[in-house]
């Protein structure tokens, strides 16, 4: 029988996610605090950061590092996730199974430290405490300086601006720096309280008992958290096709050219739409990766993104910067392939290859399974993995066509260097 999250809800307003599996040695458990992507985002980005320095029982780093040793050598994580167009707060602990160490009451001790961090933060007057909120936005405003270094990632993130200027998908996980730099310690904390008791799903998976798990956090657990009602992901209208083009002091070009595909996560043409991805440019058989890096030798990289959430995809590649027009035209030819149906047998079946070895591979992984987990929960269709795996093995080409003929072309960005050095 195939294993699945036990899903509950908790009297506490905690949602529990519980994936009990002998598969692995250790037991993770994650906690996530939902938002919608706004103008907080700044905020609501900087708050794992600053809870994960320090709390009232462990209000150093090294009160921390203490606790997971104590924890036999736990793993603490903390970050903050954007899916579609809402925002997550992530913190996570990893502890070894007990069973392999022969203990007992770890997960309990586990559960319990977590609930210290996300529930009783180390304040200083009205706010948090001032070294350690300066210290972590130093850092996040150091992370957001830093995307500019990353030439791929940050053509994406200027091309999703690009294509949602009015739509909350447009922006970045990270916020913006004018906002972090208006944030003080006591603001910060403000905006913790007002999302400290929103939705919160804890996903554990491991070798556990579900009501121990249960007990467990809702003991650690203060009552008040709440569900919320999320507002549904925005459609935005297609631009047609706009190149917009930034300069920087680059040696090679970024073009990304992104898309409107009208299908989502939860649509029945999902499967469809990772096949499109997948033959487009999500494999080394796919036609962006044959066609403009192989055959044309025109790039260094050549890819296809797909956000399923918001249902947008992204083609990009790393050019020299004089072959712009010849780039985009080839990426061009073979979306316009897809949409006439131009897909042989071996693009098919490779792809459906790759995309059920991809699902596969996702039981070997806990920290897989739970991402898995939580894009069906945010989509309102949970989609499980031999499920998937069965309809991927059922696409066929027409509806593959079918998608592709659904794709919608909307902003072209290149990232590249000052005009007078091309041709140069």
């Amino acid at each position: 029988m195939e294993r699945e999250f036990q899903d509950s809800l908790l009297p506490n307003g905690i949602h529990l996610h519980t994936y009990v599996t002998d598969r692995f040695k250790t037991v993770l458990c994650k906690l996530y605090i939902h938002q919608p992507l706004g103008p907080k985002a700044s905020a609501t980005a900087l708050l794992p950061f600053v809870l994960g320095r320090g709390c009232r029982t462990y209000p150093t780093l090294r009160d921390i590092a203490r606790r997971l040793e104590e924890l036999y050598g736990a793993i603490f994580s903390a970050d903050v996730v954007k899916i579609g167009e809402r925002q997550l707060i992530e913190l996570g602990l990893s502890v070894p199974e007990e069973k392999v160490l022969g203990v007992s009451g770890l997960l309990g001790e586990a559960v319990q430290t977590l609930a210290e961090v996300v529930c009783h933060p180390l304040l200083e007057g009205e706010g948090f405490n001032q070294e350690y909120f300066r210290q972590e936005r130093e850092l996040l405003l150091r992370k957001i300086d830093g995307l500019i270094n990353d030439k791929p990632r940050y053509a994406m993130l200027r091309l999703f601006q690009e294509m949602c200027p009015k739509e909350p998908f447009g922006i970045h996980k990270y916020g913006s720096r004018e906002e972090i730099e208006g944030l003080t310690a006591a603001s910060l904390f403000a905006h913790y309280q007002e999302i400290r008791q929103g939705q919160c799903d804890l996903f554990v998976v491991g070798n556990v008992s579900p009501s121990q798990v249960e007990e467990a956090v809702q003991g650690a657990f203060a009552d008040g958290w709440r569900s919320r009602e999320f507002p549904p992901v925005s459609e935005g209208t297609p631009q047609g096709g706009v190149e917009i083009r930034e300069e920087q002091d680059v040696n090679q070009g970024i073009l990304a050219m992104g898309m409107r595909t009208g299908v989502t996560y939860r649509d029945e043409d999902y499967p469809a739409l990772l096949f499109y991805n997948g033959i487009l440019g999500g494999f080394p058989h796919s036609k962006l990766f044959i066609n403009v890096r192989e055959r044309a030798s025109l790039a260094y990289f050549a890819f296809s993104r797909l956000e399923p959430t918001k249902g947008v995809l992204a083609a990009s590649a790393g050019i020299d910067v004089n072959e712009y027009e010849r780039a985009r035209d080839i990426i061009k030819e073979q979306i316009d392939a897809l949409a006439a149906g131009d897909i042989s047998d071996e693009e098919l079946e490779a792809t459906r290859r790759g995309l059920i070895h991809r699902q596969l591979t996702i039981s070997d992984d806990p920290a897989g399974l739970v991402d898995s987990h939580l894009l069906g929960l945010i989509n309102n269709r949970i989609r499980p993995q031999r499920e998937l795996i069965d309809q991927l093995g059922q696409v066929a080409r027409e509806d593959v066509v079918r998608v592709a003929q659904g794709v919608q072309p909307d902003v072209t960005f290149f990232l590249c260097g000052p005009r007078e050095r091309e041709g140069n």
